[in-house]
């Protein structure tokens, strides 16, 4: 072979070398500038998604947006509907929309990778809200329905997302319904869970009693729980459904329902009016008798033991700079944190004499006194004060400062009055009584 030759091939074989190392090297700088976010021929195949999928485009030429329609079967259950999405790192804007404007939306979106809530919100107003993707990747997004008394129409809530390059592989998750479960529905005998798909088909059904899976579903067909062998008081069923097992989305229902076989307090059977919210704040832990099965539901009750039973059910929470000081109330009384909470919180005034204030903690408080803090919570804010009749025959017996909120309160139909129709403003509360007015917070 001549030198010539020699020397072409030598070039050749070099040239390709380094063409070769070119190319490599390119391709691993490339990487390394894209590893962490999609690329772009991802972004175009993103965008052509949406738009076969016929999703509104909004906002800036380098956001997408989306809007979700949303559905809730029973708002004033608990239900969580999970939708998963994907993102670029970067700004993600989020409004919600045809909300009841009592009742809100939670929201929350989380990162699968560690379990990290990114945006966390409820709100009812209709506005956008801006938060930040720390990632370019996959993330999970809740809805759970918030329900503050509103039964008007919500069906579907409209959520509005925008983000870089954002794609739901899937808009809808599975619409689902169960049977009817009354707040604090008493359960003791075998029962359909009434599973039934109001849109659509779901392959995939879990049923769980107390967090413990006790089987498979099907959409349309009976699915039995029996409570014989559970204790007495609260268990929750949660039903996950999704389209099929390989989907990411998911509808979430939860019911609770209570078991009442044998009687807490051997002084509030099942035959006494006041047995079953004496025994489920009981069981929520509200409420407790003094001892030997007890529950003493005639006893009157003082005003401290009244303000833990209203703060505790309201979920008030304890500030250590109380807004009043009473000079009745020691720093080391077991009652001084919820009398602080209810002071705090506007429910409670207390008696002024001399300069100092007094909120007579072992006095027992009378009917006009407890419906008088009941009538001051936001629940009853918009209840009209007046109405065609005297609310009661004994109205003229009522104190003046007490009147507006038994009208407040009767107009709402949380109070009813004595057999004979009377209101007696000045008589006691009993235990028994207090229980029954104060559960009604926790009903929707």
């Amino acid at each position: 072979m001549n030198k010539k030759l020699f020397s072409i091939i030598v070039f050749c074989v070099l040239g390709s070398a380094i063409t070769v190392a070119y190319l490599m090297n390119s391709n691993v700088n490339e990487h390394r500038s894209t590893e962490n976010e999609l690329s772009r021929n991802s972004y175009n195949s993103n965008e052509t998604v949406l738009q076969k999928q016929s999703l509104k485009m909004n906002g800036p030429a380098d956001l997408s947006g989306v809007l979700i329609e949303t559905h809730f079967t029973d708002i004033d259950r608990k239900q969580i509907n999970k939708l998963q999405f994907v993102a670029f790192q970067g700004p993600i804007l989020i409004t919600l929309s045809n909300i009841m404007i009592t009742n809100a939306i939670r929201l929350t979106i989380v990162d699968p990778a560690n379990g990290e809530e990114i945006v966390k919100i409820e709100q009812s107003e209709v506005y956008e809200r801006k938060f930040t993707l720390p990632r370019t990747g996959t993330y999970d997004l809740y809805m759970e329905y918030v329900f503050n008394g509103d039964r008007g129409k919500t069906d579907p809530v409209h959520v509005t997302i925008k983000a870089k390059s954002l794609l739901f592989t899937e808009m809808d998750p599975p619409w689902v319904a169960l049977r009817r479960f009354e707040t604090f529905e008493t359960i003791e005998e075998p029962f359909d869970l009434g599973i039934r798909s109001l849109n659509g088909q779901a392959e995939d059904v879990k049923v769980y009693l107390d967090d413990q899976f006790v089987g498979n579903g099907m959409l349309n067909e009976p699915f039995i729980i029996n409570p014989s062998n559970l204790n007495d008081g609260f268990h929750h069923i949660t039903v996950v459904v999704k389209k099929d097992k390989t989907s990411n989305n998911e509808t979430k229902l939860i019911r609770d329902f209570v078991v009442d076989r044998f009687d807490t307090f051997l002084d509030v059977p099942k035959s006494h009016w006041g047995h079953h919210p004496i025994e489920v704040m009981n069981h929520l832990g509200i409420v407790e008798g003094p001892g030997n099965q007890r529950f003493k539901p005639d006893a009157s009750m003082t005003r401290q033991e009244f303000a833990k039973l209203l703060a505790i059910t309201l979920g008030l929470e304890v500030s250590d700079k109380p807004t009043r000081y009473y000079d009745d109330i020691s720093p080391e009384s077991w009652s001084k944190p919820y009398i602080d909470a209810l002071t705090n919180a506007g429910l409670i005034k207390g008696e002024e004499k001399e300069g100092k204030w007094y909120f007579h903690p072992e006095r027992t408080i009378n009917r006009a006194e407890a419906v008088t803090i009941l009538g001051r919570t936001p629940l009853f804010a918009d209840v009209p004060i007046y109405n065609y009749d005297a609310p009661y025959p004994d109205h003229l017996d009522m104190p003046d400062w007490a009147v507006f909120s038994i009208m407040r309160l009767k107009n709402a139909g949380w109070i009813s009055g004595y057999s004979d129709g009377t209101f007696r403003s000045k008589k006691t509360l009993s235990r028994a009584e207090a229980s029954k007015l104060v559960i009604q917070f926790l009903i929707p």
